[in-house]
């Protein structure tokens, strides 16, 4: 496990955005680039591996279809398709993506989620939740 980073979820829920706190993730990268006829594009794509050794203020993760149930989500948090991830520990103000891009540069949309925790206790040090995000 490398841990590099910190990271802020903006998750949508009810009628804004929810912050949630991470510590010590590891993120890793890759450009893509393409060329179609005469323009050419890129973009970023992370990925993001929050394993269970991670710093979630105790929270506990659920799935998104079982947070969206909760009337009170203090004790846990979960990231979705469509989410918004700030590199550091941001503002837990912000409630909308018009201000994060406004406020920070490293400002990524989730395109994936895919939950790889085990209940083998073998192998619970790479239990983790995968997040795939691009710029």
């Amino acid at each position: 496990m490398l841990e590099n980073a910190d990271i802020t979820i903006y998750h949508k829920w009810e009628t804004g955005y929810t912050p949630i706190q991470i510590k010590n993730v590891c993120m890793r990268g890759r450009q893509e680039s393409g060329f179609t006829g005469q323009n050419t594009s890129s973009s970023d794509e992370y990925t993001i591996r929050i394993y269970a050794a991670a710093d979630t203020g105790k929270k506990e993760y659920i799935c998104a279809k079982k947070y969206s149930l909760l009337t009170d989500p203090t004790n846990h948090w979960t990231v979705s398709a469509g989410d918004y991830i700030v590199t550091g520990i941001a503002d837990s103000s912000i409630k909308t993506p018009a201000e994060l891009t406004r406020t920070y540069s490293d400002v990524y949309r989730v395109i994936s989620v895919s939950d790889y925790r085990v209940s083998d206790s073998k192998v619970s040090d790479v239990d983790h939740i995968k997040v795939v995000v691009k710029k």
